[in-house]
């Protein structure tokens, strides 16, 4: 299990505007190398989402997989089992057993789930053509990176986000519009350099 810190403040971050090449070329070469070489990113995560009318967050932990230029499986297994499967064509909510799917048509809704899967992919190239970067590496040996929307149907969704790690992602803020906070912490992640099975690919609907 990687050792994770607290965040840093938002507004050091967002006082230091950086680039993509800067970025990969310094804190985040490591990372990038091991992501460059990988056909499936696998993990644990614990998800909390922040409201500002309950007094404590609502929290789920599970698993997730992104399988490069596919998709992600966001997998809740506590307090309840949910599976979210998210490709280029659409959204598929799993829960007991049952499925359900829904086409993605709204540009908006298209560019959260580009989005959500850079960032777990750590594609700083791609999230730099939606995104304003800022950040990089910390007194302590590791690396932030700030985001925020260049285009207004995305800030209607994302206000920033905030990603910080060592070697690989350890946690994730995302700020919403409305003034929500959801805070991800990653555990146990690897990069796999086999291509994903048959059966694993059929479940993303290839």
């Amino acid at each position: 299990m990687c050792a994770l810190t607290l965040l840093p403040a938002r507004a050091d971050v967002f006082d230091r505007p950086t680039t993509a090449a800067d970025l990969i070329a310094g804190p985040l070469a490591t990372p990038a190398k091991q992501i460059a070489g990988a056909q499936a990113i696998r993990g644990r995560f614990v998800f909390k989402r922040y409201l500002a009318d309950i007094p404590k967050p609502l929290e789920s932990s599970g698993e997730y997989v992104v399988l490069k230029g596919v998709g992600i499986d966001w997998h809740t297994l506590t307090p309840f089992d949910s599976e979210t499967i998210v490709t280029g064509n659409g959204v598929t909510q799993i829960d007991e057993g049952a499925a359900r799917r829904a086409d993605v048509d709204a540009p908006a809704m298209q560019a959260v789930i580009r989005t959500l899967s850079a960032l777990l992919s750590l594609d700083v190239a791609a999230l730099s053509s939606t995104f304003e970067l800022f950040g990089g590496a910390t007194a302590d040996g590791r690396w932030e990176l700030g985001l925020r929307p260049r285009a207004q149907d995305l800030a209607a969704f994302i206000r920033d986000a905030l990603i910080a790690g060592s070697v690989q992602i350890d946690r994730v803020s995302l700020g919403d519009a409305n003034g929500d906070r959801t805070e991800i912490e990653f555990h146990d992640v690897a990069y796999d350099a086999a291509p994903p099975s048959q059966a694993e690919r059929a479940r993303f609907g290839e």
